[in-house]
């Protein structure tokens, strides 16, 4: 494990202070008028029951507002360089939803629980990929894992949920230094359901782990931002059509512009028909942040994670998590003739 070389407990830390003050300092930056809106505070007018205890949900804004007020007095006290992203890090891709809008919180937690962290590990979900490396480190963790999986739902049924603590639990008490506090587990639980699942948690221990069946998730390198391996590269042309707009043009013939309201508009060979699209033309411009390498090189990323770089051509290129390099070619200029098809 490379929890003392790494400081992992260090980056659980800063996880929580990113999911504390994140959103807080992003929308404090933007207008100081946020603090009236209604994220912040609960209007008097929600619910029927205000209107059956008025004076005691009148106390218990005031309470909320007042603790709100010393919250953002801390987080505006946070040095700006803890809040700062971690160039290294990049945000998790889960379909099109991005999670760490506003801060680097998720990300470090999944960091940290990587690390050893045992407090980050009761609070990021695993992957199956994930639990069979940590098996190999520290069984405690791993059935932890496994639990959070039984409860979910995922890969094994919710009663499960405690066997696999308890294995956890047994692990852990056979070490030299215990690394949780299992007093409270009674209080989750039943005596008659402990002893209960007690005889499926000896079989759980006596079998040993058994590697669970691993999916090729698209996010595998998620958080640490570091492109896969190049497997295959596609090209992009550009051209301006009749009304101005810069259009992108793929190998098959689809083209892809931004329309007057600023959305992704396409149109294919094959129809003529027009419709908002969504395609790797949707983050063009959205910089995350800029930076330059070792050579002096400007490089910057987007809001999913990919690195760009222009060469010396003006092509822009960047890599995907799929492993596609994409070449964004100069306007005007053509197509190769063996790329690979949209």
């Amino acid at each position: 494990m490379l929890r003392s070389a790494c400081a992992a407990d260090a980056l659980a830390r800063l996880s929580v202070l990113h999911r504390a003050c994140g959103q807080i300092l992003y929308w404090d930056r933007e207008d100081d008028t946020w603090i009236a809106e209604w994220k912040w505070r609960r209007p008097l007018e929600q619910g029927e029951r205000y209107r059956e205890n008025p004076l005691q949900d009148l106390a218990g804004q005031d309470e909320r507002e007042l603790h709100f007020a010393w919250r953002l007095a801390k987080c505006r006290a946070v040095p700006s360089a803890a809040m700062k992203p971690i160039e290294r890090v990049r945000p998790p891709y889960l379909g099109n939803i991005l999670l760490d809008v506003y801060d680097q919180s998720i990300s470090l937690r999944v960091i940290a629980a990587r690390l050893g962290s045992v407090w980050a590990n009761t609070q990021v979900g695993h992957r199956t990929r994930q639990l069979n490396a940590t098996a190999k480190e520290d069984l405690t963790l791993a059935y932890i894992g496994r639990s959070i999986h039984a409860a979910l739902g995922v890969e094994t049924s919710e009663w499960m949920r405690l066997p696999f603590l308890l294995a956890a639990k047994a692990y852990d008490l056979q070490s030299k230094a215990p690394k949780i506090d299992w007093s409270e587990l009674p209080l989750m639980y039943s005596e008659s359901d402990i002893e209960a699942a007690q005889a499926v948690a000896r079989d759980v221990v006596q079998n040993g782990w058994q590697p669970m069946p691993e999916s090729s998730d698209r996010d595998l390198t998620w958080p640490w931002a570091i492109a896969p391996p190049v497997v295959e590269t596609r090209f992009i042309a550009r051209r301006y059509d009749r009304y101005g707009n810069i259009r992108w043009v793929y190998p098959g013939g689809s083209e892809y512009w931004f329309g007057h309201d600023g959305s992704v508009q396409q149109a294919h060979l094959d129809s003529d028909l027009v419709v908002t699209g969504h395609t790797q033309i949707s983050t063009a411009g959205l910089v995350e942040r800029r930076w330059r390498d070792a050579d002096g090189n400007e490089r910057w990323a987007d809001k999913l994670g990919h690195e760009h770089w222009t060469d010396e051509s003006g092509a822009e290129h960047w890599v995907d998590w799929g492993g596609t390099e994409w070449v964004l070619l100069p306007i005007g200029d053509p197509l190769p003739t063996r790329s690979a098809s949209n």
